[in-house]
């Protein structure tokens, strides 16, 4: 304990004597201008919306930037350098200053200006308001306000009373409060009263309010003053208390922003430069912070911290802040690099490319050690603690110094191990990482060689003890060693051929630094950060009680133990370098080693700066259109509203901050973006859009989860889908009836001509069949004549006229009576009888389920077949035969079966080559009246008896 005492005070002393680095703040500075949409360089205000969006006047008009560039406001009537002043309030009002004729409101939806209240000779550079009141403020002359809804203008009272009572500067406060610092003091402006505030003994010139302080600016320096707020009203507490900052002469300012820990941005009494103070010392920062020199217009401050700088002439700049308040170097060696760090008792101890460091703990005292040891002239690769001791591996080898004293030689180290990386002890064993390949084992005074890589490809960069082996990380693998090895051996997997540079052990798991990111060995896997795994080499991994940080060549990653991002900082937070060497902790401060500097910072306020950024929000518009909607929960949209243009606003200003976009559609797929606007068709109803960004960390941010409707239109309401639906399938319906009454219609039409087509061949066949007969008839009657037989030719005559009569008088009709056709085939058979000299007797049977008088046959179908039954069955035939006629009635058919008992088959032999006109006739007839009909109409024939020779049968069946 007392060598620790000893060694705490000598460093502490040589610290106080050796102090020769330097310590500043720390900012990244962007200029906006014509370049990015800004087409004014003459920027005489600026202002912030709630939603994050920036809005600076120009002489050409009002300019703002979502984090996409700058953009015009749309003002109709706006003429050239008219506009003096405007101020956005909290409800997103937008009031304008118009020259020489007053105050205006703009209408977001129109683009115009709507006058509130005329005042003769307005030139207003500030606009405030409070409650129902505006206040429009010509800095170093004098207030005008006016009543929001009455229009009701008051001209500065304070003047009236004493005309050098002038007014320097104006403050607003929670929108209800007014502060306006005038030459005898500050005065509150409530609900339309002047009111003096506090009486001060010189002007004051400018105002703001920081936490819970009234900061303003007199002659005798910077006032933070404490108030209360009761009852809607501000009284000031315990000015005794008041902490004043002493000023410079030219110093003075009408601009001030204060800072935590007591730091203020102000511009001097000319309006040409900007400074910074910071512990009571002031600085000039234009030049430091790369603005050319010129009139400074104003300061502000926004909801994020960033300080934005509106210079005449110049544009628009921007300061960021940072968590990492001081930046260290030595501007006397320009080529000085940090490398690595380490903490002893409050204090810093710093490898560089030229030696050691050492500093307190808020670096504010420098010593370098040992200028005159040559050991301390080359890079220092590791510093470790041992017993109380301090450890430096260099290239001339591990060195340990004695506790008693920090002069550091050659004397008070004892020697290692040439080339050394890095040095580690186990109890009595040393273990000693050469820097090309080689690891030493030292017990007993005894050196053993547990690793040694061939060439000076292979570099170590560290070695640790854990779980009774020892872990060697190299360029080209992961190497472990045991006492049952011989040799240390290289894994294989994921831990063999890349790069590893460091061991942690948190919460008793390894944690090893590689090329790609960080791997857990107890896991045996690579822990992956969103949205892939760090492709970016992790140079050093520490923790404390709660936390892992990741020095990697793309920041410093805070995360959580089991290695979950909680906040990733890189130079678009503030970081001065994204190539990070080392780092390290002391108490809830951080160090940074960059390549030239080392950066401090809170690590509270790296912790809490992810949250320092605007949401995000949604605006909309219809396409085509250039109002934008903000798209709030329940939104509901009109109609006509069905091509959407979405506008993500997520307003970030800083260039390396590097913004993504993905948004979705009711659950469905996300689409990525870089574009501050998507564009996308929706129906009407309701809906659900999410939507989330990523930094440049690459994680993606909580969604912001959004419902709004979409009225219908006239044609995708219900009542008419239900209606069109009805009309389309009665249309349908319609259509199909039409197309089977066109059809149908067609078919009778074919139907009607088919059957008279075929009622004309079945006339003409019929007309065939009559003169057939005749001629038949006709030979008979030849016969008797030829044998002079006058009587029996006179009376065949008598009847063959009678059946021609028949005959005739049918011969039009298709169908006949069955009483009819019968009558005539009796008179037919008589006739032939006659003819054949009785050659054949016949008869005619009837069933009695028969109606002769109502039932219908075809006419002509029967007296063929009869004819051929005598000729050609009959007659052939020696001795006489018979021919029976028989009409029969089954359910649905009448049978007509004509039988003769001639030669039968025999007949067909013998006339094989003769071609029946009249019975091919019938069967077409019957064919036809099928058709036509739909009723079965048919004759079929068989020969009687075994050998065919007995008869033949023809039988016509008719379907009723």
């Amino acid at each position: 304990m007392k060598s620790r005492f000893v060694l705490g005070v000598v460093i502490t002393c040589h610290l106080l004597v050796f102090g020769v680095f330097a310590q500043e703040s720390y900012w990244s500075v962007k200029r906006f201008a014509a370049e990015d949409g800004l087409l004014d360089a003459n920027v005489l205000s600026v202002q912030q919306h709630t939603n994050g969006v920036i809005y600076c006047n120009t002489a050409k008009g009002l300019f703002y930037n979502d984090g996409s560039g700058f953009k015009q406001l749309p003002i109709k009537n706006l003429s050239y350098r008219s506009l003096t002043a405007f101020y956005i309030c909290s409800n997103g009002t937008l009031y304008l200053s118009i020259y020489n004729k007053g105050l205006y409101q703009y209408n977001w939806s129109q683009k115009t200006m709507q006058p509130v209240a005329a005042i003769s000779g307005n030139n207003a550079n500030q606009i405030l308001t409070s409650s129902n009141w505006a206040l429009l403020f010509t800095r170093g002359i004098r207030v005008t306000a006016v009543n929001l809804k009455t229009g009701t203008v008051i001209q500065d009272p304070q003047l009236a009373y004493e005309k050098n009572n002038l007014a320097y500067a104006s403050l607003s406060f929670n929108d209800s409060i007014i502060f306006i610092g005038r030459k005898s003091g500050i005065y509150k402006f409530q609900e339309g009263r002047f009111q003096l505030w506090k009486s001060t003994p010189s002007p004051v010139t400018a105002l703001a309010i920081f936490q819970n302080q009234l900061c303003y600016k007199t002659a005798q320096g910077i006032n933070r003053y404490n108030f209360i707020s009761a009852q809607n009203t501000l009284e000031p507490v315990d000015f005794d208390a008041t902490d004043i900052l002493t000023l410079s002469t030219d110093a003075g300012s009408e601009f001030l922003i204060p800072e935590s820990k007591g730091n203020y941005w102000l511009v001097n009494e000319s309006a040409s430069e900007l400074w910074h103070t910071a512990k009571g010392r002031f600085k000039p920062y234009l030049n430091r912070l790369g603005i050319p020199q010129g009139i400074v217009n104003g300061l502000y401050k926004d909801y994020t911290g960033n300080v934005w700088i509106c210079m005449a002439g110049q544009g628009l700049y921007v300061i960021w802040g940072s968590a990492f308040k001081s930046v260290i170097y030595e501007k006397s060696d320009p080529e000085l690099r940090y490398l690595n760090v380490e903490t002893y008792q409050q204090h810093w101890l710093i490898g560089t490319n030229n030696g050691f460091l050492i500093t307190n703990a808020d670096a504010t005292n420098w010593y370098r050690a040992g200028h005159e040891d040559a050991y301390f002239k080359k890079p220092i690769s590791s510093i470790a603690v041992k017993n109380q001791n301090i450890v430096l591996s260099s290239v001339y080898g591990a060195r340990e110094t004695e506790y008693k004293s920090l002069r550091f030689n050659n004397k008070n180290f004892s020697y290692c191990f040439e080339h050394s990386e890095k040095s580690i002890t186990n109890g009595s064993t040393q273990f000693i990482a050469a820097a090309f390949g080689c690891v030493l084992k030292v017990h007993d005074n005894k050196t053993d060689t547990i690793l040694n890589i061939p060439g000076f490809e292979t570099r170590i960069h560290d070695i640790i003890w854990y779980n009774n082996a020892l872990f060697i990380a190299t360029s080209h693998g992961l190497y472990i060693w045991n006492t049952h090895l011989p040799k240390a051996q290289l894994q294989t997997g994921s831990f063999a051929q890349k790069a590893f540079f460091n061991f942690c052990i948190v919460q008793q798991h390894l944690w090893i630094a590689h090329e790609n990111g960080i791997s857990n060995w107890n896991i045996q896997k690579d822990i992956a950060f969103k949205p892939k795994p760090i492709d970016i080499a992790v140079t050093k991994i520490r923790n404390n009680a709660s936390h892992i940080y990741i020095a990697s060549q793309n920041g410093i990653f805070i995360c959580t133990p089991d290695a979950k991002i909680i906040n990733h900082v890189t130079q678009a937070q503030g970081l001065p370098s994204d190539y990070v060497y080392d780092i390290n902790l002391m108490s809830s401060t951080i160090m940074a080693v960059l390549p030239g500097a080392i950066a401090l910072a809170d690590v509270s306020d790296l912790i809490k700066q992810q949250t320092a950024h605007p949401d995000l929000s949604i605006q909309y518009h219809n396409t085509g259109q250039i109002d934008w909607q903000p798209l709030t929960a329940g939104c509901i949209m009109d109609a006509t509203q069905s091509r959407i243009t979405w506008h993500w606003l997520k307003p970030e200003f800083h260039p390396r901050q590097h913004l993504k976009f993905r948004w979705r559609m009711d659950g469905g797929a996300y689409n990525y973006t870089s574009e501050s606007q998507s564009e996308c068709l929706i129906g009407a109803g309701a809906h659900t859009i999410e939507a989330s960004y990523s930094l440049s960390t690459g994680d993606w941010s909580a969604p912001l989860v959004q419902t709004f409707y979409r009225n219908p239109t006239f044609t995708e309401r219900k009542a008419f889908k239900i209606g069109l639906w009805i009309f389309i399938v009665g249309a349908l319906i319609a259509l199909i009836l039409l197309v089977i009454y066109v059809q149908g219609k067609q078919s009778k039409k074919q139907l009607h001509e088919a059957q008279t087509l075929n009622r004309l061949k079945h006339q003409a066949m019929n007309a065939l069949l009559s003169p057939h007969f005749i001629f038949n008839s006709l030979t008979s009657i030849q016969h008797y004549i030829n044998e002079n037989n006058k009587l029996k030719a006179s009376e065949y005559l008598a009847k063959f006229s009678r059946l021609i009569r028949m005959i005739i008088e049918r011969a039009s009709h298709s169908e006949i009576a069955l009483h009819d056709e019968i009558n005539r085939l009796r008179m037919y058979l008589e006739l032939e009888k006659e003819r054949f000299n009785d050659k054949f007797t016949y008869t005619i049977e009837l069933d009695a389920a028969l109606d002769i008088n109502t039932c219908t046959i075809p006419n002509m179908i029967i007296q063929p077949h009869v004819e051929n039954a005598l000729l050609h069955g009959i007659l052939p035939k020696s001795g006489s035969g018979h021919i029976d006629i028989q009409f029969l009635k089954t359910e649905r058919h009448v049978c007509i079966r004509i039988s003769d008992n001639g030669v039968g088959a025999q007949s067909l032999k013998q006339h094989k080559t003769h071609n029946s006109l009249a019975t091919e006739t019938i069967n077409q007839i019957l064919t036809l009246n099928t058709k036509i009909n739909g009723k079965l109409q048919r004759v079929t024939r068989r020969f009687l008896g075994a050998q065919q020779n007995e008869g033949t049968q023809i039988e016509i069946l008719l379907e009723l």
